[in-house]
């Protein structure tokens, strides 16, 4: 749960005491730091406070009418959610059990009634001090989290936190994805370095949300290649056919690009696909990275490049699995460079007997919205770690 005082510089603090005498005493003694301050006099009322705004620290009195301060805290704990809120109590029950009770309850400190003014002041200010610590710590924590998702596998990093070693995996089907832009050295020289990576840029982020979107997994760029597969790390429902949607998607997401002038140059897709096993895990020992290998990767890459500008070229094993349900164009054997001849098809954008879910899937995915500048800034990885500021905000 949010707070509503978030981004607010201010602590805010909730006093719960059902004697006026001593509430008043603990807000007046409060009242000298620079905390927002709430009061309830009772559990019930605090409950209803704490759900509203959530407090950073509170304190608690033990005995009050209705629900004492230990079933208050529990509360707060369990039904609340306030698990990282510091709770110290206050009562002028200061025998071993009832300490003991505090902490059961979910409390971090005790103070004995009545209270030295400068007591009270150290350990509210001590237990901030730790709960902002507690905080940034975990923000980091999932910071890294995040860096390491964006990198690695979730079931690598499973076995990492048991401190295993990941080991290559063999995967007996697997459908790889390759991509490269026609001429885009002539690209880079026409419209200069900076500006034809920042739009490749803006291409490989679009290329990110429709693999994404069909269930494929971006593996690597290498220059203006792009690597995906589906079978490894994701598997779901006919794979090789939402492989097919995501190519022709990121066909046409190509011509969008070109036909709102994006860029002053053309970009022409070609894309090489094939279907088989491989061999997936992570290389590197000071900088990891997630790799696919085997021939499968190496004739998805081969199919790429012997593809025509703006065709979708596919094995022979591919075709037999998606020609039910897709339009195939037969062009015959081709020599792949250092592998050899090899039937292939091109796929042609008609679909003939797609699932309804899928085809529900492809056509939901508008092209048009994935080159939204905000929209680019807002998803990128890089924003969401370290709140970047764009150039043109300066």
């Amino acid at each position: 749960m949010l707070s509503e005082n978030q981004g607010n510089n201010k602590d805010t603090v909730l006093v719960v005491d059902d004697n006026k005498n001593n509430l008043d005493l603990m807000l007046v003694t409060l009242s000298e730091e620079n905390f927002r301050l709430l009061a309830a006099t009772s559990g019930e009322r605090a409950l209803k406070i704490a759900q509203k705004v959530q407090p950073d620290l509170i304190l608690m009195d033990i005995q009050m009418p209705g629900i004492d301060g230990y079933e208050t805290a529990r509360k707060m704990k369990s039904e609340l959610g306030l698990y990282d809120v510091p709770i110290l109590f206050l009562s002028a029950l200061n025998d071993l059990n009832n300490i003991v009770q505090c902490f059961a309850a979910g409390g971090v400190d005790y103070i004995s009634k009545p209270f030295k003014k400068e007591e009270l002041l150290a350990r509210v200010k001590t237990h901030l001090r730790i709960k902002h610590l507690q905080t940034g710590i975990r923000g980091e924590r999932d910071r890294i989290e995040t860096i390491l998702k964006s990198i690695l596998p979730n079931r690598i990093i499973e076995k990492l936190k048991e401190g295993n070693e990941p080991e290559p995996e063999y995967f007996e089907d697997a459908t790889v994805l390759f991509t490269d832009f026609v001429g885009f050295t002539g690209l880079i020289k026409e419209s200069g370095a900076s500006t034809g990576i920042e739009q490749l840029n803006k291409l490989f982020s679009a290329f990110d949300e429709i693999t994404n979107h069909f269930g494929l997994e971006r593996v690597k760029t290498i220059g203006d290649a792009y690597m995906a597969v589906v079978g490894v790390n994701t598997k779901p429902d006919n794979p090789e056919v939402r492989a097919i949607l995501a190519a022709l998607k990121l066909r046409e997401a190509v011509q969008y690009f070109n036909d709102q002038k994006i860029s002053d140059n053309e970009w022409a897709l070609r894309v090489g696909m094939h279907t088989g096993p491989v061999i997936a895990g992570v290389i590197g020992n000071q900088r990891i990275a997630f790799d696919v290998w085997g021939n499968t990767v190496n004739v998805s890459s081969r199919l790429e490049s012997i593809s025509a500008k703006n065709s979708i070229t596919i094995s022979n094993e591919l075709y037999s699995r998606v020609n039910q349900q897709v339009l195939i164009v037969d062009k015959g054997e081709k020599d792949l460079h250092n592998w050899g001849k090899m039937h292939v098809f091109e796929v042609d954008n008609t679909l003939k007997n797609i699932a309804p879910h899928l085809l529900e899937l492809y056509h939901e995915l508008n092209v048009n919205q994935l080159f939204d500048a905000h929209k680019q800034e807002s998803d990128s990885l890089l924003n969401q770690l370290f709140d970047l500021r764009s150039s043109q905000s300066h």
